[in-house]
C-alpha cells in the first residue's frame, strides 16, 4: 500500500488558492489527532501544531493572509519543518513545543499507568534542572491521594511560561543560525504552548517574554534571527509575540473547537 502524504490525502503540501479558501473549516486544516497517544507521535504533533495555527490565523488574523498560500512539509537536516509560499514569497517555519523534559517524562510515565492513576501538575514539573524530585514517577498519584506541590503564587505561572518559551526560542535560534538559514534566509518560529502553567493574564505573560528576549542580546544583535515568533495553544494564539505590537486572540467561552 502506498504511504499517505504528511497531510494524508492532500499529500505533503496543502494549498489555498484564494482568500475565500482560508477559512477554519477548510478540510485541509480540519484534521485533529484521534488520541493523545497519536498526538505524541512527532509527525502528528507537528501537523497538529501547523494546522491549529492556520485555523487560528484564518479566524483571528485573516486580513494578513496573502494567497496563493502553500504549506509544504520539509524536515531535512538543514531545513526547517515546513516551507511556506505566501503571495509569492517563500519562508521557512520551524515548529516546537514549549515544555520541559521533566514534564514530558512524567507524561510518558503517566500514559503507561492504569486508569486509577492521575498526574499531579505543579510548577516543579516545569523546572529543567535536576534535583531530588526529578524522578518522573514522583508525580503520579493514586486517585484520592494527597498532592504535595505548593502550587503557583501570584504571577508565577506567567513568569514560568515566559522562561520556558525563552528556553525554546534560544535552542531553536541556535539551529536557525547553524542550519536552517543556509536554505531559508527567512524563517518563522511557531511554538505550541505545552507547559501546563495556569495562565490568568496572557498579556502580562507576553510582556514578561518580551523582557526576557530584550535581555538576550543574541536575538537583537545579529542579522540571523527568526522573522516572527508565534505561540499557539488550543484556545488562544499570540501572533508576532516578540514584535512591537503582538496580537493576542482567544476563543470565546462556549465557542466550538477550532
Amino acid at each position: 500500500m502506498q504511504k499517505a502524504g504528511f497531510f494524508d490525502e492532500f499529500g505533503d503540501s496543502i494549498t489555498f488558492t484564494t482568500n475565500a479558501a482560508c477559512v477554519p473549516d477548510n478540510p485541509q486544516v480540519a484534521w485533529r489527532p484521534a488520541s493523545f497517544q497519536e498526538w505524541r507521535q512527532q509527525d502528528c504533533e507537528e501537523r497538529h501544531i501547523v494546522t491549529l495555527f492556520l485555523r487560528m490565523r484564518f479566524t483571528h488574523d485573516a486580513t494578513s493572509v496573502r494567497t496563493p498560500l502553500t504549506v509544504a512539509r520539509l524536515g531535512g537536516r538543514d531545513e526547517p519543518d515546513f516551507r511556506v509560499t505566501e503571495g509569492g514569497q517563500n519562508y521557512g517555519v520551524e515548529v516546537a513545543q514549549t515544555t520541559t523534559r521533566r514534564l514530558q517524562s512524567a507524561t510518558s510515565q503517566f500514559m503507561k499507568s492504569d486508569s486509577a492513576i492521575c498526574m499531579e501538575l505543579g510548577p516543579e514539573l516545569n523546572v529543567e534542572h535536576d534535583d531530588i524530585r526529578s524522578d518522573p514517577g514522583a508525580w503520579l498519584r493514586a486517585k484520592g491521594e494527597r498532592f504535595i506541590s505548593e502550587g503557583w503564587i501570584g504571577m508565577e505561572p506567567e513568569l514560568q511560561w515566559a522562561d520556558i518559551c525563552m528556553q525554546t526560542i534560544r535552542k531553536k535560534l541556535t539551529k536557525l543560525r547553524d542550519r536552517y538559514s543556509k536554505t531559508h534566509p527567512l524563517c518563522d518560529l511557531l511554538l505550541y504552548s505545552n507547559a501546563h502553567t495556569p495562565l490568568v493574564d496572557l498579556a502580562a505573560a507576553v510582556q514578561f517574554l518580551k523582557a526576557r528576549a530584550r535581555a538576550y542580546p543574541q536575538i537583537a544583535e545579529t542579522p540571523v534571527s527568526f522573522r516572527s515568533v508565534a505561540v499557539v495553544a488550543e484556545n488562544w494564539v499570540v501572533f508576532d509575540v516578540l514584535g512591537e505590537r503582538p496580537k493576542v486572540a482567544a476563543k470565546e467561552v462556549g465557542e466550538s473547537p477550532l
